[in-house]
């Protein structure tokens, strides 16, 4: 049996910028050392609301 060589995947990953930094405890409360990635999240809110409208129908 021959196998082949050919790529299964290839990635392209942006590099990331060296901007300002939080400290360890900071990072470690937000999960990044990037104060630029620190984003709000608002997946939970959106859910709520479609629960909230559909009920209301």
């Amino acid at each position: 049996m021959k196998i082949q060589k050919e790529h299964l995947a290839i990635a392209s990953v942006p590099v990331q910028s060296w901007g300002e930094l939080y400290n360890q405890d900071d990072a470690l409360k937000t999960g990044t050392i990037f104060k630029e990635l620190d984003l709000p999240f608002f997946a939970a809110e959106q859910i709520r609301a479609s629960l909230t409208s559909s009920e209301m129908r």
